[in-house]
């Protein structure tokens, strides 16, 4: 047998022979065999047990699904195999007759009520019976929804009920309407009804304490003033701005989203429930876009919020300082006049230097900012009234007051003392004021009124309550949409910022129009339309806003949002009471 020298290399070395040194190793023994046995059958137990309860739920949800549903009568052919399988149980599972009719029913998903008189009469008369439809849901005289329910006399008095309802500001639930009407029905039927006729359960609208004719009075007076104004701009000597407020907040975004009907956390999103910090939003737009002059040869950094300073445009957005109440708090006169004179008056000299403005606005009480010697004569007491009365009066004159036909004249003396024949009451000396006011109109003017007579410029209030007068309430829709819809996790002021900024200017990452003098002449247009409509409702005016037909509506008076009918009931009843005693002297 030949060796291979000694220095000669193997062609296939030995391989290494592993050495035990004693000890357990993981995994071996019985125990631990037995153990993972255990463990696998513990599985395959669990996966069965898991696959056994999906198929009993989809056997269930099949059940149901599968049921004779609600309202639905049972086909022949249907009660004909019911009642056979009813006689077969009693036959060959030796099931009573009351028994077998109910497995039958709970077999068919339907109602033993139902069943049982169907089995009864084939049981009589061998034949199977035939359902009536005629009785059945809106066919039943008894169902609400049946065509002679209501008679019309109930009806007018529902009409009736709910609009007393309405000018009280009572609450009435559906039930107590048709109780009052002489309808005996559950509230869930009571709700059908007036469904049925029409009614809607709807949030109430506050439209403060004045009635609809001097709503309608207001609504009228604004009109002509906007048709007015609209033919200034129409004829190129003015133009005109709308401004409001609003606000958003840090959190905001979309709050809806697609969830399984099924499933009751479909709804359960990650975030935070808090609506973060607020940003009060302030801006103005006329039919040119917004009224914002971008900025040439210099930063293009967003303007700042020192109102102080002058700034050729009319965006402001800073952080609210009151997040629980309104947000009309986090403005105040001061704010407003700052933004007028260093924002508004110089963003549109620059961008329309040879225009008259013309700003529609709302009648929030910070755009009616007044100075030392503005008076509201529902805010005097009687000696304040009394006072002012003596100093307008010219020396030698009387306050005279005209009721219809008859004139009364008090001296000056006279409105000190409490309210009697010889002396006027409340009302009287506060509507003589007014009167006067109306006919001095510099007399009592708001900073608003003083600095817009300064430049010659025009205010036009609108009706209070009436937002589909203002286009811009739109804009706020079309910039807080953007907002929720590119929301990120970026909840900074900075970046809720710079987002409502991309709202009104633009955004080509995200394909997000600005709102430029289409968008925002759409909006205008939109108002003329909703103005248009009310036009031709109204009994007085006709035409349409850029032709307006009709007379001139008086201006509104702007102290009839305060109510002072209490203290005026208490004037009168003061004045009843001394003539009364007056008379009993006289007599005596």
């Amino acid at each position: 047998m030949s060796q291979s020298p000694p220095n000669s290399r193997c062609l296939s070395p030995p391989s290494a022979v592993l050495q035990s040194h004693g000890g357990s190793r993981p995994g071996s023994g019985s125990k631990q065999r037995t153990k993972r046995a255990r463990a696998a059958a513990a599985a395959a137990g669990g996966d069965a047990f898991v696959a056994t309860l999906r198929r009993r739920q989809r056997l269930a949800e099949g059940i149901s699904s599968l049921s004779n549903p609600s309202g639905r009568s049972l086909s022949s052919n249907e009660l004909r195999i019911i009642i056979r399988l009813s006689l077969w149980l009693q036959l060959h599972e030796d099931y009573s007759e009351a028994a077998a009719v109910e497995a039958a029913s709970v077999w068919a998903g339907s109602s033993r009520c139902t069943i049982a008189p169907a089995y009864q009469h084939w049981w009589e008369t061998g034949e199977l019976l035939e359902p009536d439809t005629s009785q059945q849901g809106s066919g039943n005289p008894q169902h609400p929804r049946h065509i002679g329910a209501l008679t019309p006399e109930a009806q007018m008095l529902i009409h009736s009920t709910l609009a007393e309802a309405r000018l009280t500001n009572a609450f009435l639930p559906a039930r107590e309407v048709m109780r009052r009407a002489g309808v005996q029905v559950s509230e869930r039927h009571a709700r059908r009804l007036l469904r049925r006729m029409g009614y809607r359960w709807r949030r109430k609208r506050p439209m403060g304490t004045a009635g609809k004719e001097q709503m309608d009075q207001r609504m009228r007076h604004f009109i002509t003033q906007y048709s007015d104004a609209l033919q200034q701009q129409q004829a190129g000597v003015a133009i005109i701005v709308s401004t409001d407020e609003s606000y958003i907040h840090t959190h905001h975004r979309n709050r809806y989203l697609w969830a399984d009907a099924l499933d009751s956390e479909g709804t359960h999103v990650k975030g935070s429930p808090s609506k973060g910090d607020r940003l009060i939003l302030l801006h103005a737009m006329t039919k040119d876009g917004l009224l914002h002059t971008p900025r040439r040869g210099r930063s293009a950094a967003p303007p700042t919020n020192v109102l102080s300073d002058v700034d050729y445009t009319c965006e402001v957005i800073f952080k609210g300082t009151v997040d629980s109440e309104d947000y009309h708090k986090n403005m105040d006169g001061t704010v407003f006049m700052n933004w007028i004179r260093n924002r508004l008056i110089p963003s549109f000299k620059r961008r329309y230097p040879d225009k008259k403005l013309i700003l529609v606005l709302d009648n929030a009480g910070y755009h009616h900012p007044r100075g030392a010697d503005w008076v509201n004569p529902n805010e005097m007491r009687k000696e304040q009234l009394a006072a002012w009365i003596t100093s307008h009066l010219p020396e030698g004159e009387l306050m005279r007051v005209q009721e219809g036909e008859r004139q009364r004249v008090f001296g000056k003396t006279s409105l000190f003392s409490n309210a009697s024949k010889y002396a006027p009451t409340c009302r009287q000396m506060r509507a003589w004021i007014k009167g006067y006011l109306l006919k001095h109109p510099d007399t009592n003017q708001t900073l608003l009124q003083q600095e817009f007579l300064r430049h010659g410029y025009q205010l036009i209030y609108t009706p209070p309550y009436q937002c589909d007068t203002q286009p811009i309430e739109m804009l706020w829709a079309y910039v807080k949409n953007y907002v929720g819809r590119v929301m990120g996790s970026d909840h900074s002021i900075a970046a809720v910022t710079e987002l409502t900024r991309q709202g009104f200017y633009g955004d080509l990452a995200t394909n997000h129009a600005p709102a430029d003098a289409a968008f925002c002449q759409s909006l205008i247009e939109h108002t003329h339309k909703w103005l248009n409509k009310w036009i031709e409702r109204d009994e007085e005016l006709e035409g349409d806003i850029h032709r307006l037909e009709g007379p001139a509506a008086d201006p509104a008076d702007v102290w009839d949002d305060l109510d002072d009918a209490a203290e005026e009931q208490q004037d009168d009843a003061a004045a009843q009471a001394s003539e009364e005693e007056s008379k009993s002297d006289s007599d005596e």
